[in-house]
């Protein structure tokens, strides 16, 4: 496997020797189980982020009830007011990068790939070989450079890219 890998804005995106890999951290043993994105997947994906997205709304109001509940504590220990909301924006910091899709895409399968400014879209046949896309954003144009210039991507490099 090759060892390049680009950090975008929800996760890192790795080249493998027959993959891309989207992951959430840049730790090389996560790619061992990726799945090809299918329905299914997908629907996991969703289904992990919704419940990340509900355990993050349940904790604003849960802050709200007990705000509301303990005012008078509050008044003598100002200091839980501030740092509550605080001790939920750090938990919630630790479970960002749980809000990206995982997967993988082979490199076989890619269709289309679309630079614009720091931005790549990739089109390719997901498991169910329909047309899929993903957006990654927020790249460095230096790995976009680098990720262009690799051996595995030529065939697509050359007939593909816009």
């Amino acid at each position: 496997m090759d060892s390049f890998f680009a950090e975008h804005k929800n996760g890192y995106l790795r080249c493998g020797r027959h993959n891309l890999y989207l992951t959430s951290s840049s730790n090389l043993k996560e790619t061992r189980y990726l799945k090809e994105r299918t329905h299914l997947t997908s629907a996991t994906n969703r289904l992990r982020i919704r419940s990340r997205l509900s355990l993050e709304l349940s904790l604003f109001f849960l802050f709200i009830g007990f705000t509301y509940l303990f005012l008078p504590l509050l008044i003598v220990f100002p200091g839980i007011f501030i740092l509550t909301p605080i001790a939920i924006a750090r938990l919630m910091d630790y479970y960002k990068a749980d809000f990206n899709c995982i997967f993988f895409i082979p490199y076989s399968k890619i269709l289309l790939i679309t630079i614009s400014n720091s931005k790549l879209i990739f089109s390719f046949e997901n498991g169910n070989f329909e047309k899929d896309e993903v957006l990654i954003q927020n790249l460095k144009q230096e790995d976009i450079d680098h990720l262009m210039t690799m051996p595995h991507l030529s065939q697509i490099r050359k007939e593909y890219i816009k």
